[in-house]
């Protein structure tokens, strides 16, 4: 299979190995949409954008997939329900499972981390952060989903999102908790969760992470994160003089990427059942973003 970019200043031939079926489902769909992009009758969205990140996918080990799966990721965040896809895109069963496979294979986590290294490289920075930020942000949750909780503080009920991101702004790592999880023990199992992610060990001495900022809410973990991870956990306080708005250092930035998530109907409101569902939505936004910066 052949794919051409219409735009000639980006135009860019991608073959992609597929097992020899007759053409149907989500195939036919991706040529069918090839077809009215070069007909001027539908845009280059972030499937383009994605096949332009051909050798990320190459080395997860995707590229027989590559396009059903990019199919599933534009699907995703098309702010709708899963039976009420657009008919132009394959059927909600066939994307669902992928969504659903990716997820259970981790593959959201991979793409994230290959796109994280490829977007800090191309910014002229080393491809793993030696510093990040940590905050939790509270939603509003449907009914009847799992780990919904009451945010005492904020008097929303919901979940907390708790985020890791480096210096620019990139996802490192999502956890979803009730929202009646104080901040002290989500931030604690969510650091838990990143120190098994890239360090593995306290005596690592080749993890370039070494420092994490956060707010008041986690000052009562400092000792404890620097004998259980070795990372220097530094607190931002805002100043009890200051009146109004004040761009806090640090932590503007981690609030900047729960900005970029909100644009996304998707995650203005938590609407997946399960918190790993909820997780993966937030890693493909991630993707969704990086991408862009990626390939522009």
């Amino acid at each position: 299979m052949t794919l051409w970019d219409p735009k000639p200043q980006l135009r860019i031939k991608i073959h992609i190995v597929v097992p020899r079926q007759p053409v149907g489902g989500i195939q036919l769909a991706v040529r069918q949409r090839h077809h009215l992009r070069e007909a001027g009758l539908q845009p280059v969205d972030f499937v383009d954008h994605a096949l332009r990140c051909h050798d990320i996918l190459i080395a997860l080990d995707l590229h027989r997939t590559i396009v059903d799966g990019w199919e599933a990721l534009a699907s995703v965040l098309t702010r709708c329900q899963w039976r009420m896809l657009p008919t132009n895109l394959p059927p909600w069963r066939t994307v669902y499972g992928y969504f659903w496979r990716w997820k259970r294979q981790g593959v959201w986590e991979r793409i994230n981390d290959r796109l994280v290294q490829k977007v800090r490289t191309k910014a002229g920075r080393q491809a793993k952060p030696s510093a990040a930020i940590i905050d939790s942000q509270s939603v509003k949750t449907s009914e009847g989903c799992e780990a919904r909780g009451l945010d005492v503080q904020k008097q929303a009920p919901g979940r907390k999102r708790h985020i890791v991101v480096d210096t620019l702004g990139l996802l490192l790592l999502v956890v979803v908790y009730s929202a009646g999880l104080q901040d002290v023990t989500g931030g604690f199992q969510t650091l838990q969760k990143l120190f098994e992610h890239m360090k593995h060990s306290v005596h690592n001495r080749w993890c370039r992470l070494k420092l994490t900022w956060a707010d008041g809410a986690y000052a009562s973990l400092v000792e404890k994160v620097r004998k259980s991870f070795g990372w220097k956990l530094e607190i931002v306080l805002r100043s009890d003089t200051t009146k109004g708005f004040v761009v806090l250092p640090r932590r503007w930035i981690v609030e900047r990427t729960f900005g970029w998530f909100g644009r996304y109907r998707r995650l203005a409101r938590d609407f997946e059942h399960t918190t790993s569902s909820s997780e993966t939505v937030v890693y493909i936004a991630s993707v969704r973003r990086m991408l862009k910066l990626a390939t522009n």
